[in-house]
């Protein structure tokens, strides 16, 4: 990540800049389709990397403490970042974080397409 990128919890704020990023994954279907409610009611799962006031990566992690497991999902990195680590670096935010909640890695992996990808290593 360079210097004026940030990595950190998502706020009510975020809430645009992650409708703008992950709009196009769902309409290919990538994606699981979210409304800007549900956001709003999940906004504490969510991590963003910011980059000059945007929104350039996020991912959420929806933590099951009594089984010790994750459900990590709407992982999602801008076009032009792709080819960078950032990706990587919020992975290893997520994984981080299911720890500190007492949920080990590896984090699971929810895809429409693929459904469950058990054992995902961060």
């Amino acid at each position: 990540m360079e210097s004026a990128e940030q990595i950190r919890r998502a706020t009510i704020n975020d809430i645009g800049g992650i409708l703008d990023l992950i709009a196009p994954l769902e309409q290919q279907g990538i994606l699981v389709r979210r409304s800007r409610e549900q956001l709003e009611m999940e906004i504490d799962k969510f991590t963003i990397i910011q980059r000059d006031n945007t929104t350039i990566a996020c991912a959420a992690l929806y933590p099951f403490p009594e089984e010790k497991i994750g459900e990590m999902a709407c992982v999602a990195v801008h076009p032009d970042y792709r080819s960078s680590s950032r990706g990587e670096v919020l992975l290893e935010r997520i994984a981080a974080q299911a720890k500190q909640m007492g949920v080990k890695p590896p984090v699971r992996a929810n895809h429409p397409q693929h459904s469950l990808v058990p054992g995902a290593r961060l």
